[in-house]
């Protein structure tokens, strides 16, 4: 019993040997005591408490309090396993804690029975040391569970994780395609967002696939240089993406001052200024001139570079049908109807990247004027 205890039984002590019997006065004077007959005997004295009164809520509060004091700890699984003796040789490790803040429930489980060891097999030994790694609200949770209402560790591992549900946002491959490089952001930091973010991605794709969603999303003054050189490893990717940089700069690359001042001069112009500044802006743009060769044997060398692989058509979202494939206007890089092959900027810029690289060749031919420089 502490020294709080000790006092009150003290006080209860003092209290009870203080009562005395009615006073002599009392004794000698019993006729005052009575109340007067009449009008006053009806009236009703003010009410006091007495020390019994004070005695009795003191015994009363002592043994409540005593009650509280004694405290059995019950834990929420069978109380029979405390009675049994810790495996031979065993030696808490140290578990990682779970708060029940913004962790995985599933992930601690599992780090709880990596922390076991070969001991990991024993259900009983899971139970007893479980609370060992709960921490703050988490520990609070486990000793609020009623005692022996835990009947094994599935159903502790079940009411726990049910508890801390934890949302985990997963990557899909449909976000992937939708991450793409931005305005103004340098085609290194796209590649390592795109990589940190496909690896929390486990659609079954593997790093090839991945590689070639990222080609495809950086922008095209880039990809033009990167979508057919065979890539299929991020690493390779990064470092092919540092080469390309340092000799690329994208056409229509601005500084944002640049940028900002001719914000606020087309605030400032008519609609006639608007249009000469955007068909300038279309002027700007970089563009390449047409293969020397007809139509038929532009399609023989597509035909020839995508058999290969030395070309890689751009995945449509749409599959086209056949019909739209025999339109005039039907690009066969981009796979949609909006130009035709031979006018596609894109397949121009990377048949002239392969010309220059020389891996495309192209038979050289004899002028007409060299051959019969008069006209008949």
């Amino acid at each position: 019993m502490g020294e709080t205890q000790k006092e009150m039984a003290d006080t209860i002590k003092e209290l009870k040997s203080s009562v005395s019997k009615p006073s002599e006065e009392n004794e000698k004077h019993p006729q005052k005591e009575s109340a007067a007959p009449g009008k006053g005997s009806e009236q009703k004295g003010p009410s006091f408490v007495t020390q019994e009164d004070v005695i009795a809520m003191l015994e009363k509060e002592l043994s409540r309090s005593q009650e509280d004091w004694k405290y059995i700890p019950q834990p929420p699984y069978p109380s029979s396993l405390l009675q049994q003796p810790y495996p031979k040789g065993y030696e808490t490790p140290g578990f990682f804690l779970f708060g029940g803040r913004k962790e995985s429930p599933k992930e601690h489980v599992n780090r709880f029975l990596d922390a076991l060891g070969p001991r990991a097999s024993n259900h009983n030994l899971r139970l007893r040391e479980f609370s060992k790694s709960l921490t703050d609200r988490a520990y609070t949770w486990y000793t609020t569970l009623a005692p022996g209402s835990v009947r094994s560790w599935e159903d502790l591992v079940n009411r726990f994780c049910k508890k801390y549900f934890h949302h985990e946002e997963r990557v899909t491959t449909t976000q992937l395609n939708n991450t793409r490089q931005k305005h103004g952001e340098d085609p290194i930091d796209f590649v390592c967002r795109f990589w940190d973010l496909a690896l929390d991605c486990y659609d079954e794709k593997d790093e090839e696939a991945l590689v070639e969603i990222c080609i495809n999303n950086i922008v095209t003054d880039y990809r033009v240089y990167l979508e057919n050189i065979g890539i299929n490893q991020f690493s390779r990717l990064l470092e092919a993406v540092r080469k390309t940089s340092m000799s690329v700069k994208p056409a229509g690359q601005r500084s944002w001052r640049s940028e900002k001042k001719e914000a606020h001069q087309t605030l400032a112009v008519d609609d006639k200024s608007s249009d000469d500044y955007n068909s300038r802006k279309r002027k700007d743009r970089e563009t390449y001139p047409p293969l020397p060769c007809k139509d038929e044997e532009f399609h023989a060398i597509l035909d020839t570079m995508i058999a290969d692989s030395a070309i890689k058509p751009l995945r449509p979202y749409k599959i086209p049908p056949r019909e739209e494939k025999n339109v005039p206007r039907y690009c066969r890089y981009h796979q949609f109807v909006g130009h035709p092959s031979t006018t596609c900027q894109s397949l121009r810029r990377i048949l002239h990247a392969k010309i220059h690289e020389g891996v495309l060749e192209l038979p050289s031919r004899k002028q007409t004027i060299d051959e019969d420089p008069l006209p008949k």
